[in-house]
């Protein structure tokens, strides 16, 4: 049957683009800190050009080898993650930064901002090879998210700028419906207002 799905930051484009991909599945969506990642890019393109400054890491992780080195052992984290936090809580951001000990936990967070460029899959789409399910994405690049979208931004964002929310969370760019909260959190709307925020999604899908 179809499903209500709910995703933070990466998960919030997993379930945009999915939804996407095979609207038929899906009853609503929630997309909590980050936009959709076409209108990501359009709103920060047109109106909120700072956002690329904000976004620098993105850059920054196409690099290789650096970013492993700088990222393995956690200690940038535990030096980055509290400023994501308007309240940060020291245990969880010693739990999240201590997973970065294992360089296989480094390479699976750096794959999904390296996934973002992929070069070779451009390639078999320009030449007609792509997979059945690349075009498809391709395709998904229509504006419009297709299921009714619950979007939650954190008013003390320092990674996204909640005007990226404000811009492009409308009836156009979300016809089957929506609706927008702001959160007063940093980054982690959930982690900082967990009963806020289970709440919103629980009156939402009701």
């Amino acid at each position: 049957g179809k499903i209500h799905a709910m995703g933070h930051d990466w998960g919030a484009n997993i379930v945009c683009m999915a939804s996407k991909m095979r609207p038929e599945q899906f009853k609503s969506i929630g997309m909590f800190s980050v936009p959709d990642p076409r209108l990501f890019v359009k709103v920060s393109a047109s109106r909120v050009p700072y956002q690329f400054v904000r976004s620098w890491y993105i850059f920054y992780h196409q690099v290789p080898y650096f970013p492993e080195q700088g990222l393995y052992g956690g200690e940038f984290l535990r030096k980055v993650l509290p400023k994501s936090y308007l309240n940060y809580n020291p245990e969880r951001v010693e739990l999240i930064s201590s997973t970065f000990r294992d360089m296989k936990v480094v390479k699976g967070a750096l794959g999904y901002y390296r996934s973002l460029f992929n070069i070779v899959d451009g390639i078999k789409l320009a030449l007609g090879m792509a997979s059945p399910d690349t075009e498809m994405y391709v395709e998904t690049g229509a504006l419009t998210v297709p299921v009714p979208t619950l979007a939650l931004a954190g008013k003390h964002d320092r990674a996204i700028d909640p005007k990226l929310f404000e811009y492009s969370v409308n009836d156009n760019n979300f016809p089957a419906g929506h609706e927008l909260h702001y959160i007063e959190s940093g980054h982690f709307v959930h982690h900082e207002q967990g009963e806020q925020v289970s709440s919103l999604i629980q009156a939402f899908v009701e």
